[in-house]
């Protein structure tokens, strides 16, 4: 189609339905933002056998649409994840129809129906790369609020075959008035089978477990769920006894179960134990119903490496980053500097100043924990324990290097300890512990990488008044750092690198403090520009890691999802136990303003406050998050990174 016609959709004020067909093109040329425009009577967009691989001309024709209810893509090729994703700002879509869209998957789908709060129809049909076994907690929740939903994406999905008898998928109203508590339940009772299904190869258990449960969900009362729960452990150990009698149904149950147990190495014995306790007692749900999973002890086993199923032989981890990831660098290396990182209230939950810029434990700490790993101690703590890994973060640190920073006006105020900085620690820590190359490469190939920079790059850059602009020319550079430090770590012999990208930073209190004037807000109070830069930034690292994977394919590179799982726990804030008056508000600070923030007088400075109950806030100091909230954050990456490493 010819270029430039979309603009002239705004001024169609009766239009309440385009349909394109057979479409070789959308908008070859569409032209800017800001001459689109919307047409706010359109309320159905369908697109058959059209040719959707131009970005623009995608994102243009959503950006049109974007009052739209209904939207169907029947048999179009080219719409693959990232191009699926324009489609998100649609805010109003009811009703999702996708058929013979081949290249989507099952990630992509979930990133973007997440965003539609008014959901109410789901089909898909006929897309092979929606898999069964990536459905994600937050997308089998979804699944349990629709009215309809027809879920067939491909000849082997049993999650089809689950379906049917459960009542989802079946229109009807939710439980009046429940939801958003169900919400909790629901995380609480994923609980046990979202750790199993972290170890074992299979997603089946969540499908013949949970979606049942979802389905119960909304036809009784939350306070019912708890009780079904535990139906469901009796119903595991009755089917872990055998019979003759069983029904198909339940002969296929029995054989995924027995499956998962092989490759977890469980006594699944231990279930009489669980059912005859009551494991699952009332005493052991907390008020928000939030956080019941059985120990793994209760299973005889441990989250250990080792466990069949995950990533095999993780021995060491070795973290790089800033003040995200840094255990306590930057006390050691600047105590001048670092003085409010080392005082309380630093560490008020973990009782004690160890350097990290939280009030507890960090992510790699998490991460640590479910790897079966001490905490990392930080490199520059000689004498320290490093026999299973090493933390090279320094709170402050950039991708860019001091002088090149300098170059372009901008100053580093905190640490010279820039990326390659790390590199360097980290090649002189390999010849402590490696006799020559190929122990290293012994070493490296038993060990998770994790590369978490360039965000104090841009910190800095708007910060010291660089317009957006010559922010954005910094992404191509900061991109190329971060992938050249994971070509030389691979160099070296490392087999598997988790690159995580950057926050959705217009919800931060920073950000909001400083720059909520000259940015709009989007449906939750962030700055949608801001938001929109992050996107900027990991979209271009998504594609560059991309580019890594197809230059080495024996090797695991993995982005890191934290724009999304720092969305995830702002979407769901009350469900999870966060105080959403102040779900943008800094725990710890002294700043006259709804943020709590002032970058002039940080937590710990003279005069400041701290809150009660950090578990309650998401954030810690307006710049990090609190020690809850990263622990909700990994509970939503963790089980992503090991499917990733796994494919390897």
């Amino acid at each position: 189609m010819s270029g430039g016609w979309l603009s002239a959709l705004s001024y169609c004020g009766n239009l309440k339905t385009l349909r394109l067909l057979s479409c070789e093109s959308i908008d070859a040329c569409p032209g800017p933002d800001e001459h689109l425009g919307c047409c706010p009577t359109l309320e159905e967009l369908y697109l058959e056998r059209c040719q959707v691989r131009e970005k623009e001309g995608v994102r243009a024709l959503f950006l049109v649409c974007k009052f739209v209810k209904e939207i169907s893509f029947q048999d179009c090729w080219g719409l693959e994840d990232d191009l699926f994703r324009y489609a998100a700002p649609c805010r109003r879509v009811k009703s999702i129809s996708l058929e013979g869209c081949s290249l989507l998957t099952t990630i992509g789908l979930d990133s973007v129906v997440q965003n539609w709060k008014e959901l109410q129809t789901l089909k898909v049909v006929s897309c092979n790369n929606i898999q069964d076994s990536e459905i994600t907690p937050e997308l089998a929740t979804l699944f349990s609020i629709l009215k309809e939903l027809k879920w067939r994406p491909n000849s082997r999905s049993l999650l089809a075959i689950s379906l049917s008898g459960t009542g989802v998928g079946k229109k009807g109203d939710a439980h009046h008035g429940g939801q958003e508590k169900m919400i909790g339940y629901l995380h609480a009772a994923q609980g046990i089978f979202v750790h199993i299904a972290t170890y074992c190869s299979s997603f089946l258990i969540i499908m013949f477990h949970i979606i049942p449960l979802v389905a119960f969900s909304k036809m009784y009362s939350p306070t019912n769920v708890e009780y079904y729960w535990r139906l469901q452990v009796v119903e595991i150990t009755l089917l872990l006894k055998d019979s003759d009698s069983f029904t198909l149904e339940q002969k296929i149950r029995r054989g995924c179960l027995l499956q998962a147990f092989a490759e977890l190495g469980v006594n699944y014995g231990k279930f009489d134990d669980i059912a005859s306790q009551d494991a699952l007692s009332s005493s052991s749900v907390s008020a928000r119903g939030i956080g019941i999973a059985p120990s793994y002890q209760a299973f005889g086993i441990a989250p250990t490496s080792h466990a069949p199923g995950t990533p095999h032989s993780i021995d060491y981890l070795f973290q790089f980053g800033d003040s995200i990831s840094d255990t306590g660098n930057l006390v050691i290396e600047s105590p001048v500097r670092a003085h409010n990182f080392a005082a309380y209230p630093y560490g008020m939950t973990m009782h004690k100043t160890t350097g990290r810029c939280s009030d507890g434990l960090l992510m790699i700490d998490q991460f640590a924990t479910f790897f079966d790993k001490p905490f990392l101690n930080p490199y520059l703590a000689k004498g320290a324990d490093f026999s299973q890994g090493v933390n090279f973060a320094v709170a402050g640190s950039t991708a860019l290097d001091t002088p090149t920073l300098q170059s372009k006006g901008i100053l580093s105020p905190v640490t010279p300890s820039s990326l390659n900085v790390q590199l360097d620690w980290f090649r002189t820590h390999l010849e402590t512990i490696c006799d020559n190359a190929l122990d290293c490469q012994d070493i490296l190939s038993r060990s998770l990488i994790l590369i978490e920079t360039g965000g104090n790059d841009y910190n800095y850059a708007m910060l010291e008044g660089k317009t957006m602009d010559q922010v954005r020319e910094m992404v191509t550079e900061v991109v190329e750092i971060i992938i050249n430090a994971a070509k030389q770590v691979i160099s070296l012999g490392a087999t598997r690198v988790y690159i995580p990208g950057n926050f959705p930073i217009g919800c931060l209190p920073i950000y909001k403090a400083t720059f909520e004037n000259d940015y709009s807000f989007d449906e939750l109070r962030c700055l949608d520009g801001l938001n929109a830069f992050a996107r900027y930034h990991n979209d271009h690292l998504k594609e560059a890691i991309k580019e890594l994977q197809q230059e080495y394919p024996e090797v695991a590179v993995v982005y890191g999802d934290y724009y999304s799982a720092l969305s995830s726990v702002l979407d769901n804030a009350d469900a999870l136990g966060f105080d959403v008056p102040n779900m943008f508000t800094a725990c710890c600070g002294s700043g006259d303003n709804d943020y709590n923030f002032d970058v002039t007088r940080l937590c710990g400075s003279q005069g400041f406050e701290v809150c009660a109950d950090p578990n309650q806030f998401i954030s810690w100091d307006g710049i990090h998050m609190t020690q809850e909230t990263y622990k909700r954050m990994s509970q939503w990456l963790l089980p992503r990174l090991v499917q990733e490493l796994n494919r390897v």
